[in-house]
């Protein structure tokens, strides 16, 4: 009984990862980082990760004036609280693999709607460009490209547009309504399908998106010339160079 025990433990563990892995829909767009555990324990799960280095372009024959130090961005990763589904099982509750199955299942919704949201949530406090959209239409994903191509970020790649499901819903409407884009509105009418390749993106459909409050302001005034220096290091108090966030 215990060894049979054993293996519907293993067998459950096996179909949580699996599913894991296919309801995992933002974290299969992000990078993902294997850090060496004793450095980890050692450093308070967090560690500075080298983002790249910046160049300085200057002009002219002599450069004997111009040498200077190298500025290498970084920022810290840290290892946050695990996200759990902790559930309690009898010997006997193992007799029924359909009752195991729906467990798993119920278990990877809850643990990965909550990655999701993390995930999320996360690009909304950090990301770095934003703009308002009054309609859900071509030109609602067409003005993100537009944007990060004009900010010479046209070379990332595998980028990624994650919808609502009323967005979804009003663009896969406007696209049903076409008849020449080999195939694409037999999709919108059958699934409410947009397509994986929309202007530069890979269209995906999401409900666990939050929502990011404009300003109350009426108008912002900025004075003056703005610029702003990325630092690689700075230098502690008894001397040594330490990393620091390059996003402040």
């Amino acid at each position: 009984m215990a060894l049979s025990t054993a293996k519907g433990i293993s067998i459950l563990f096996n179909e949580v990862c699996e599913l894991w892995d296919a309801n995992n829909i933002m974290a299969q767009q992000a990078a993902a980082v294997d850090f060496d555990s004793p450095m980890m324990q050692n450093s308070v799960n967090t560690v500075w990760r080298q983002v790249e280095q910046t160049g300085t372009e200057v002009e002219g024959w002599d450069m004997s004036s111009s040498f200077g130090g190298v500025l290498q961005q970084s920022y810290p990763s840290t290892l946050s609280l695990p996200l759990n589904d902790p559930f309690e099982l009898r010997a006997d509750d193992f007799r029924d693999d359909r009752f195991m199955k729906n467990r798993a299942r119920a278990a990877v919704d809850t643990l990965s709607a909550g990655q999701n949201k993390r995930i999320a949530q996360l690009v909304v406090d950090t990301g770095s460009l934003a703009y308002v959209s009054t309609a859900a239409d071509y030109n609602h994903l067409a003005t993100a490209e537009t944007i990060m191509d004009t900010n010479e970020l046209s070379g990332m790649g595998e980028r990624s547009f994650f919808m609502k499901s009323t967005n979804f819903q009003q663009i896969s409407s406007d696209l049903a309504k076409r008849g020449t884009l080999s195939g694409r509105p037999e999709g919108a009418y059958a699934k409410s399908m947009v397509g994986t390749d929309i202007a530069g993106f890979e269209a995906h459909r999401l409900n666990a998106i939050p929502t990011l409050a404009g300003s109350t302001s009426a108008g912002v005034t900025v004075t003056g010339d703005q610029s702003f220096s990325p630092a690689g290091s700075a230098t502690s108090t008894d001397g040594h160079e330490v990393p620091v966030d390059y996003r402040e």
